[in-house]
């Protein structure tokens, strides 16, 4: 799955979107909540929140044909950089709710021991 080769990608393909989202949907339907908890663990520490870049939104913003901005909760797998986790996906629909952009996915995880910090206060934690 090519964002998976290269971390530092914005985009999630179709094919890991397809795969992510159905592994989201396999763990919220199991009776044993474990599994669930555990994807919402970042080395440890419980993901508060998840960030992604002005850049991002802007070109969300700016896709062509877009009248909404959709959010999908997904599930990445264990990989190298550790086990599977929580994340999410943003995506530019039309009007009649077909995808008119790329797959975004998340710049920065937050966590419990970590602070939404304010862009045009750099340093300045807020309240999340």
């Amino acid at each position: 799955m090519p964002d998976q080769d290269n971390p530092a990608t914005e985009l999630i393909s179709q094919q890991s979107f397809d795969a992510y989202s159905a592994r989201w949907a396999e763990v919220t339907n199991q009776p044993d909540a474990a599994t669930l908890k555990a994807v919402f663990l970042d080395h440890g520490k419980h993901i508060t929140g998840l960030g992604f870049s002005m850049t991002q939104i802007a070109q969300l913003v700016a896709t062509i044909g877009a009248a909404y901005i959709k959010v999908r909760f997904l599930i990445k797998p264990a990989d190298l950089l550790g086990p599977a986790q929580f994340s999410l996906a943003l995506f530019a629909t039309d009007l009649l709710g077909a995808r008119v952009s790329s797959y975004y996915k998340p710049q920065k995880v937050y966590t419990d021991t970590s602070a939404f910090v304010c862009p045009s206060q750099p340093g300045t934690p807020t309240v999340h």
